[in-house]
């Protein structure tokens, strides 16, 4: 492996960590475009790499490396915007959804989504190992 795909595939897997969470707390939609295309890009060149360490590796097909793999480079279809909101619509965020019990139903899609970047964040982090 090259330093330069190594230092770039890391840069990705950071991406594919965090970049999702600091788009939702720190920009505004309108940046939701340029995010959707770092991630197809990251979800593209995270299946280029499970290829060819398919190619390379003679026990990597099939094994649990390969599984964690797949499994967190599909998860970032998620992580695209448009395919969260059709799977999930935003709350209704008004006066009087705030004083129903329909208010709490934002706080649960956040902690699934969280849920769901923690499980990838464990299977990257022992990918780098």
């Amino acid at each position: 492996q090259s330093a330069a795909f190594t230092n770039l595939m890391g840069m990705m897997t950071v991406f594919a960590l965090i970049g999702d969470d600091a788009r939702l707390i720190f920009l505004e939609a309108s940046f939701d475009a340029a995010f959707d295309w770092l991630t197809a890009a990251c979800l593209l060149l995270f299946s280029f790499e499970m290829v060819l360490a398919c190619a390379a590796r003679e026990d990597y097909f099939a094994s649990f490396w390969f599984l964690a793999d797949l499994c967190a480079t599909v998860s970032l279809v998620f992580d695209l915007t448009f395919v969260s909101e059709a799977i999930m619509s935003p709350p209704d965020i008004s006066s009087a959804s705030l004083s129903s019990n329909e208010a709490s139903a934002g706080f649960e899609d956040s902690e699934y989504a969280r849920t769901s970047r923690s499980s990838r964040m464990g299977s990257r982090i022992a990918r780098i190992m």
